[in-house]
């Protein structure tokens, strides 16, 4: 009898005790006991992946509605909720707007003052100008004889004085000149006029005795060309033309041109320039 039980406690102790890793099952359901360690593998296995990702997912989705949020809530900040700037912050805003002014106004100042030294120095410019042509050569023409008989004469000349009424010397005077009987609606010289050209330099100083230029017609004139000028009718046109140099500039000239008639010496229309 003894032999029984426990043969019969030993068989049920065997067939409750499960076979680690893989739950107890009764010996006569074999496919059943394959398809429940396959749900309980399934059931092992989801939750590490279920665990991870609804984990990231909500730190993600969290992030970007927090964002939003935090900007929404910058931008309808109320501006009276603010705190009040202090005394000191009163004072550095009150500061900085006068040092602006005065930058302004030191700008302002800047700019009148070089308008100013601009103007002062441009009437320097032209006071010492002045002054440079108040010392400059000036040659000036004095006819001597201006009756036309007196070139009308057989030998008869011209005589025209270049004088120099500046301050300092003219250095290099050089003349010619031209003679010729005209119209009295004078034109110009034709290539038929008396010319003769000085090239040896001269001196003429200030206040000193003046450089004669002596005038005369080389070619005989007809007895008609005679009574003609005599009658004012055609004229005795004479241009002079001197090039000199002083202390302050170089390639300087003056010209005088006029007609000798019978009642006297007009100017020409033309060549009675200086410069």
């Amino acid at each position: 009898m003894k032999p029984l039980i426990l043969t019969a406690l030993l068989a049920v102790m065997q067939a409750a005790s499960p076979v680690p890793g893989i739950a107890a099952s009764p010996p006569s359901r074999g496919g059943d006991q394959v398809e429940s360690q396959a749900e309980q593998g399934k059931g092992d296995a989801a939750p590490a992946s279920v665990e991870n990702k609804p984990d990231s997912a909500t730190a993600h989705d969290k992030a970007h509605t927090k964002a939003p949020k935090d900007e929404q809530d910058h931008v309808i900040a109320d501006v009276r909720t603010l705190p009040k700037k202090d005394g000191w912050d009163e004072l550095y805003i009150c500061l900085t707007f006068l040092l602006v002014l005065v930058a302004t106004v030191t700008l302002i100042a800047i700019w009148y003052q070089a308008v100013k030294t601009r103007d002062a120095a441009e009437a320097t410019r032209l006071n010492a100008q002045a002054f440079i042509d108040s010392q400059l050569a000036q040659i000036a023409f004095k006819p001597r004889r201006v009756q036309p008989q007196d070139l009308l004469v057989k030998e008869g000349h011209l005589l025209i004085a270049v004088d120099n009424t500046g301050m300092t010397p003219a250095y290099d005077v050089t003349y010619e000149w031209w003679a010729e009987v005209l119209p009295l609606r004078f034109v110009d010289f034709t290539s038929e006029a008396d010319h003769s050209k000085r090239s040896n330099p001269a001196v003429i100083h200030p206040n000193h005795d003046p450089l004669i230029i002596k005038v005369k017609l080389t070619k005989s004139l007809t007895a008609e060309e005679i009574a003609d000028v005599k009658e004012s009718r055609r004229c005795i046109c004479v241009r002079v033309y001197v090039t000199y140099r002083d202390r302050f500039k170089s390639g300087r000239y003056a010209n005088l041109g006029m007609s000798v008639r019978g009642d006297g010496f007009m100017l020409l229309p033309k060549y009675n320039d200086a410069n």
